[in-house]
């Protein structure tokens, strides 16, 4: 199996959580594509199984620019993808990740984890081991 984690950072927080998801998929066995989205190769990125999309929340809870781009860019291709969403925030309810599923989903793609995974600021060890742990699973 072959994964992607695709993430953008900013203080990071969610580069730990991409770090800890792709060593789950690592320990999986699987082949991991590993990289910010603002340098992400979208035939590589596609030609994987699932795709681990990560993003902080920006300003009122929105999708940062560089994950923006990278969707956009891919758009429908997503179609029959399966996309497992993760995300840090330093408050808030969720929102960006929300609406994020709704257009991967708008797509053609399946959120696998609907809405995401999200993480109050640095992710403690707990919150790494879900990430690890979201990595491992093959979302057959």
């Amino acid at each position: 199996m072959k994964k992607a984690v695709i993430y953008d950072s900013n203080t990071g927080n969610t580069k730990a959580m991409a770090e800890a998801i792709a060593e789950g998929a690592r320990e999986s066995g699987a082949d991991v594509y590993f990289t910010q989205a603002d340098q992400a190769d979208i035939e590589e990125a596609l030609s994987c199984d699932v795709l681990y999309l990560g993003c902080p929340a920006m300003g009122v809870e929105m999708v940062g620019d560089a994950q923006t781009d990278f969707c956009r860019s891919v758009g429908m291709r997503f179609s029959g993808k399966k996309v497992a969403l993760f995300g840090s925030c330093a408050h808030g309810e969720g929102i960006w990740i929300r609406g994020w599923a709704s257009k991967i989903k708008a797509y053609g793609g399946k959120v696998v984890n609907s809405p995401g995974l999200i993480c109050v600021l640095h992710p403690d060890e707990t919150k790494l081991e879900e990430c690890r742990s979201l990595g491992r699973d093959g979302f057959p």
